[in-house]
């Protein structure tokens, strides 16, 4: 379900301690919702597709990449591709990319035949 800049806002401002909320200037407030709108503009950030089945959902995000060399050996390590959670999609992946190979290799060779009967 998609939020509207506006909830997300007042999700946002919600979850702030009254104390610090009201130390906010009108100024300051304006220039934190902006953030918020910037974002949904989508502009700068990353492009996105997500898919839900069921009880599951699976997020795909592609852009730019913006993280520095030494940020990128750090996440590496914090987050890992091959781990026994991440299997199921790895090989869901890898069987897609084959089953897709098999079929476009099935396909031409069946083509090139059709072209050499005629």
């Amino acid at each position: 379900m998609a939020y509207s800049t506006a909830h997300r806002i007042d999700r946002f401002w919600s979850q702030i301690d009254k104390g610090v909320l009201d130390s906010f200037s009108g100024q300051q407030r304006t220039a934190i919702e902006k953030v918020f709108q910037k974002e949904e503009s989508g502009k700068d950030g990353p492009s996105d597709i997500r898919l839900s089945f069921g009880r599951f959902f699976v997020t795909i995000l592609w852009g730019r990449e913006k993280r520095g060399a030494e940020r990128l050996v750090r996440e590496r390590s914090e987050h890992p591709v091959f781990t026994l959670r991440k299997m199921p999609v790895i090989l869901a992946i890898w069987a897609a990319i084959l089953f897709t190979g098999y079929s476009v290799v099935a396909l031409t060779f069946r083509a090139i035949a059709a072209v050499m009967a005629w």
